[in-house]
């Protein structure tokens, strides 16, 4: 089975000619399938394409206010880990040209957040007030998995950056 669970199997011996009565049979058998190593992390729902802006508002500046990653394996069943893992969120641009990269709240590049039993719950993702940023640009929210046992594909949240705090100030000049 590639989804992991309780599976039951019962082998049977035809008895007629025509394969249709059977007299012959087994005892249920019991079988657990587990999941397979880890290939990647996935929301449980797709938040889509946050906007966010640079300003005082703290609602305009949060990029997730609650979003649930499960770590998956090929076939998506959610993979648990027996040793604490982490996942670490950092803002990149998509182009890989721009070095005016937004920031978090109290100026880092960059969060974490434990994985326990499978899954992150990333809460309260918001950039810093005066963040730096290039106006109307899309930047990458990218998320992975620290292990050095496997290899786990990143999830990218792609959100669209508007540097207000640029605009208000070419405004007044």
């Amino acid at each position: 089975p590639t989804k992991a669970g309780q599976y039951s199997a019962m082998f049977l011996i035809p008895t007629s000619r025509n394969g249709k009565s059977f007299t012959l049979h087994s005892q249920p058998v019991a079988m657990h399938s587990s999941a397979d190593s880890p290939c990647c992390i996935e929301p449980l729902k797709n938040p889509g394409t946050p906007t966010v802006s640079n300003t005082k508002q703290l609602k305009l500046r949060t990029i997730i206010e609650e979003l649930e990653l499960n770590v998956k394996d090929q076939y998506g069943n959610k993979v648990s880990f027996s040793a604490p893992l982490t996942v670490t969120i950092q803002p990149i641009d998509i182009s890989l040209k721009d070095d005016q990269v937004p920031k978090f709240r109290e100026n880092r590049s960059s969060r974490t957040f434990n994985v326990i039993n499978g899954e992150a719950t990333l809460k309260d993702v918001a950039l810093m007030e005066k963040s730096p940023g290039t106006d109307s640009s899309e930047y990458n929210l990218h998320c992975e998995i620290n292990s050095s046992r496997y290899t786990i594909k990143p999830y990218m949240l792609q959100f669209i950056f508007y540097n207000d705090t640029q605009k208000q100030g070419q405004m007044r000049d």
